[in-house]
């Protein structure tokens, strides 16, 4: 981005002027920086003019019953209603010309020849030095956060789990549409799913969210019943947002469960005691048999 700054603003203001056909007043900067005259058209006799109607902050139209934009009332107006934005005009042209040679001296607003009772601004600038920064110019987006986690990471095969996804809108505006998907990876079968909002679509695994304003959340309920015993990850990404999503570092999730077959396996993947006594029932008893025939050989 290029941005120009000014040292100083000179306004020459031209107040009740019927008639302008010449187009003046000339503009001659005499003495500009580094004796080189500014990038504008006509150099150091570059200059700037808007007579066009405009909106004020509390939305007022300047010249009542006009539209902004559009040159201001009055007879003959010039030809060019404005100068450009940034390069200006060449004040020493006939480009502002307006009015006619004589007459038009009404008094009243927009009755008379363009200038009759208005005022009419042309200016110039002398430009401060050169300023050399970084300007970073972030454009609208909402940043979609996703995060997953699961009910039960080390459950018996064939019992059901559920894993819950949440979308996050960290702004900084809000999104009209957020779409996720999660699709039931092998080793899990489908068995619900209960959004918050929006639709869930198993075959697809797309959860079109909807919108998503700025600092809420929306979560997703999908259960599956686990099939095997090997690590099986669920992954949750982000695949859509309007307007577009800034920061794709937080837009997969995942979370892995691994299915067990060991009777009455609790969550921390640790047999439980009670599993183990008929175990050691089995190996007090062998135990005992053992010992009696050692008894029974020695006495023979």
């Amino acid at each position: 981005m290029h941005a120009r700054f000014h040292g100083g603003e000179y306004h020459f203001p031209m107040i009740d002027v019927e008639n302008d056909t010449t187009g003046g007043p000339t503009i001659t900067l005499l003495n500009p920086p580094g004796g080189s005259c500014l990038a504008l058209t006509g150099g150091c006799a570059g200059g700037f003019y808007d007579d066009r109607a405009y909106r004020t902050l509390n939305g007022t139209v300047v010249d009542s019953g006009n539209t902004a934009g559009n040159v201001l009332c009055g007879l003959n107006p010039p030809a060019t209603p404005s100068s450009n934005a940034i390069t200006g005009y060449n004040t020493a042209s006939a480009q502002r010309a307006f009015g006619a040679a004589s007459g038009g001296n009404a008094n009243v607003p927009c009755t008379g020849n363009f200038g009759d009772a208005k005022g009419l601004d042309m200016w110039t600038f002398f430009p401060s030095s050169t300023q050399l920064a970084p300007l970073n110019i972030v454009g609208p987006g909402a940043d979609i956060g996703i995060a997953k986690s699961v009910s039960n990471a080390t459950p018996a095969v064939g019992a059901n789990v559920t894993f819950t996804v949440t979308a996050r809108n960290n702004g900084a505006d809000p999104a009209t549409s957020v779409q996720v998907t999660d699709l039931v990876p092998a080793g899990l079968t489908f068995v619900s799913a209960a959004p918050s909002q929006g639709v869930y679509t198993p075959g697809t695994g797309i959860w079109n969210v909807g919108p998503l304003a700025f600092g809420a959340t929306a979560t997703l309920q999908l259960t599956v019943k686990v099939n095997r015993t090997t690590p099986v990850t669920n992954t949750a990404t982000r695949t859509g947002t309007t307007p577009a999503d800034p920061n794709p570092a937080n837009d997969t999730a995942t979370s892995t469960v691994t299915g067990t077959t060991v009777p009455g396996l609790p969550n921390n993947g640790v047999p439980p005691v009670a599993s183990l006594w008929p175990l050691v029932v089995v190996v007090l008893i062998a135990g005992g048999l053992i010992a009696g025939r050692r008894r029974s050989t020695g006495r023979s």
